[in-house]
């Protein structure tokens, strides 16, 4: 099972409930939305190092797609879930077009497709 760091607003019901979920399906999860510190970066950083995977929980603040970015960018595997119900931005459905699955990879909709996703290796 994967090891997660949720990117979620601390106040999104969605994100909440989804790290209990998550954990609930074998995973482990860091809710970072959950967590305040006085060296918050530093506490995230190695949250960050220690996850395999990634789930964006929108809408999150600007913080959120640094983290976001920042697993990217050590090739680990990351997600973005539409938590409102709403439909996804251009630049969402953009992120896993054929030719640029490498930035995302997956939009989910919903969280039973979030977890379908999380189970293909």
């Amino acid at each position: 099972m994967s090891r997660i760091y949720l990117i979620s607003r601390f106040e999104n019901p969605v994100g909440i409930g989804l790290g209990d979920t998550l954990r609930t399906e074998g995973h482990e999860v860091f809710n970072g939305g959950q967590h305040c510190d006085d060296d918050i970066f530093g506490f995230s950083l190695m949250f960050l190092d220690w996850a395999d995977t990634g789930v964006l929980v929108l809408p999150v603040e600007k913080a959120g797609h640094i983290e976001f970015g920042y697993l990217r960018g050590q090739k680990k595997r990351v997600y973005v879930l539409l938590s409102d119900g709403s439909e996804a931005d251009a630049i969402y459905i953009s992120l896993v077009l054929p030719d640029r699955r490498w930035f995302a990879s997956e939009v989910c909709y919903d969280v039973p497709q979030l977890i379908r996703a999380l189970s293909v290796p």
